[in-house]
């Protein structure tokens, strides 16, 4: 039995009508899971170890557990960062803000982090931060009404 030709034309059409399915599904999958992200009331940190399927293994880990330099310990322990569910919630911002934490302690929590399949929050640059940057006040040349 001889194997059925298919035209170019229509592979392409049946490729194009694969790659709208799969991002559809694939959003379609994102909002279910910020639903469910919303109706039991879970952050960021919790998400990631429910997707990733480690939830109970991971929401007991310690700093210590990943297996960081006894610099970076101590100096997450000096600011009260003892847990993994707390380091998460920080930003690489956060932690390059902590005094003797450094470059090569941030990429000592990201190796760590990423070994379970977790990451640092990203940073808000958002509005808000701009604003409370700049006081709140937009003091540029467009800006000026004085009288007169």
């Amino acid at each position: 039995m001889n194997p059925v030709e298919i035209p170019e034309e229509v592979r392409a059409a049946a490729e194009a009508v694969q790659i709208g399915l799969d991002q559809y599904f694939q959003a379609h999958a994102k909002a279910r899971w910020e639903e469910f992200q919303l109706r039991h009331n879970l952050d960021d940190a919790q998400m990631q170890m429910i997707i990733y399927g480690r939830f109970t293994r991971i929401d007991q880990l310690e700093i210590y557990d990943l297996g960081l330099s006894v610099r970076g310990r101590n100096v997450l322990g000096r600011y009260g960062i003892t847990t993994v569910r707390q380091l998460v919630n920080c930003t690489e911002e956060d932690l390059l803000e902590m005094r003797n934490f450094g470059v090569r302690c941030l990429d000592e929590v990201i190796f760590g982090l990423d070994r379970y399949g977790l990451k640092l929050k990203e940073a808000d640059y958002g509005l808000p931060r701009t604003e409370a940057i700049m006081g709140g006040n937009d003091h540029g040349p467009d800006n000026n009404h004085d009288a007169g």
